[in-house]
């Protein structure tokens, strides 16, 4: 039988012990033998989110842009960044220029934000309450308030962005639909 006493707690978390061995045995190595326990314990998994449910958008898209008279085509790339607490979306146009966006949802506050970075130097952020990952209405926080985007997932393979920007008493109008590539 082995007594021990804890006397304090070290700033790596191992407990500090005083020992008193009856048969023996030694207190450091029994509670060697624990920490080896709970260290091959499997990792719990993280707690699933609204953006665990966006992965089926991982992988390679096709887009189509129209605005107005104007109709671009553009690819995109979908993958998780940050062990899996962002998903980053990576657009390149085919008549040139490109995109980032970074997305990820707070679930303390229920809150979507997408950063988006362009090949012009530009940044967007947008903002948007809820945890419903197949409609997400975004409201832009920088540069200004002026702009409004809602990502709609219409299935697995396809989704659409609908773009509103109100500047000067005029309002801008696009919407982007998007197909999986197989």
């Amino acid at each position: 039988m082995t007594i021990l006493r804890e006397t304090g707690l070290r700033m790596d978390n191992t407990v500090v012990a005083e020992r008193k061995s009856i048969n023996g045995r030694s207190a450091s190595c029994q509670l060697l033998t624990v920490a080896r326990l709970v260290c091959a314990l499997p990792l719990l998994a993280p707690a699933a989110t609204p953006l665990n449910a966006v992965q089926y958008l991982v992988g390679n898209w096709s887009c189509q842009y129209e605005g107005g008279s104007q109709r671009i085509s553009y690819e995109s790339k979908y993958a998780y960044e940050l062990s899996g607490s962002w998903l980053r979306e990576r657009d390149s146009f085919k008549n040139g220029g490109s995109d980032e966006e970074s997305l990820t949802f707070d679930p303390k506050h229920a809150l979507w934000t997408a950063v988006i970075l362009d090949s012009l130097g530009m940044t967007t952020i947008f903002r948007a309450s809820g945890s419903d990952a197949r409609h997400i209405v975004y409201h832009s926080v920088y540069p200004d308030a002026t702009m409004t985007e809602t990502f709609d997932r219409l299935s697995s393979a396809r989704y659409t962005l609908h773009y509103a920007q109100s500047t000067g008493g005029k309002l801008t109008k696009s919407l982007d639909t998007c197909v999986k590539k197989a």
